[in-house]
């Protein structure tokens, strides 16, 4: 439902790699010297068994960071990320304003449910960071400060600012 959307093309449909052809992926840019994976989506919870699959069969010496809306998160599947060997895990809030978050992700109440899961985040152990598809509306000096004051009350450790994308 996201504005800036770059997989419709790819939603509701089968996934063309399985947890062991993925982590068959990583190995080889394991062995070329890549030391951290983000794992993405759309929504990559969706696929949260593959997810613990692809955590206990990659190299140990990987830092995996997983991105997510906080669609179907809990304080379970937090503890779970962390004991699999997850780093952190970075969660897309748009705005500091719930109605504007929500209007740009096209789903009400999904500004509290990335509040509510980077509270599991914290709670679990896991880094957090936060990431936001700034627009030009966005882009203030207003904005991003009451941005940043949400996400470090939030516990964050790092914001990422994204391009949005041309849909």
């Amino acid at each position: 439902h996201c504005e800036h959307c770059l997989d419709w093309e790819y939603l509701n449909k089968k996934d063309n790699l399985s947890a062991p052809a993925i982590t068959d992926i990583i190995r080889r840019f394991h062995k070329m010297g890549i030391s951290q994976v983000q794992l993405s989506g759309g929504e990559p919870l969706n696929r949260f068994k593959d997810i613990l699959l692809v955590l206990d069969a990659a190299p140990g010496s990987i830092d995996f960071w997983l991105y997510t809306n906080g669609y179907n998160f809990n304080d379970e599947k937090a503890a779970l990320l962390k004991k699999h060997g997850l780093k952190g895990i970075v969660i897309s809030l748009d705005h500091h304003e719930a109605e504007k978050h929500d209007k740009f992700r096209g789903v009400n109440g999904s500004y509290q449910r990335a509040l509510q899961s980077a509270r599991m985040v914290v709670n679990s152990g896991l880094m957090l960071a936060f990431s936001c598809c700034a627009t030009n509306d966005f882009i203030s000096r207003n904005n991003l400060l009451s941005y940043a004051k949400i996400c470090h009350e939030a516990g964050a450790s790092f914001i990422q600012l994204m391009e949005p994308q041309a849909v």
